[in-house]
């Protein structure tokens, strides 16, 4: 309902969604499709964190998150700073890989 209400807000349609999770990617797909809006034609769309057991998601355009690397480079942090408390902080970048779909249409090269 929260998604629909979005939609009716919208004073047009944008070029593009990227959406925070594949299960709302695939929610707003069904809802988009629902209204007539085509995709990859209309809007393009993508989801996040590659959640290969949704069915629905196989045409999802979607980025993969590697969740065991993160953990791991969050425990390794955790313990350096139990250890380290006073040390300044600093960023972490976990690499990220984009599964084009046909969500998307064909890239632009």
């Amino acid at each position: 309902e929260e998604i629909e209400s979005f939609l009716d807000r919208l004073p047009s349609m944008p070029d593009a969604f990227v959406c925070a999770s594949d299960y709302v990617g695939c929610i707003l797909m069904q809802l988009l499709t629902k209204r007539g809006i085509r995709i990859p034609e209309d809007v393009a769309l993508s989801g996040f964190d590659a959640n290969l057991e949704n069915p629905l998601a196989e045409n999802l355009t979607t980025v993969q998150v590697f969740n065991q690397e993160i953990g791991f480079r969050l425990a390794l942090q955790i313990l350096y700073r139990v250890q380290h408390p006073n040390v300044p902080f600093e960023t972490t970048y976990i690499a990220t890989k984009v599964i084009l779909r046909g969500s998307t249409g064909d890239p632009i090269i």
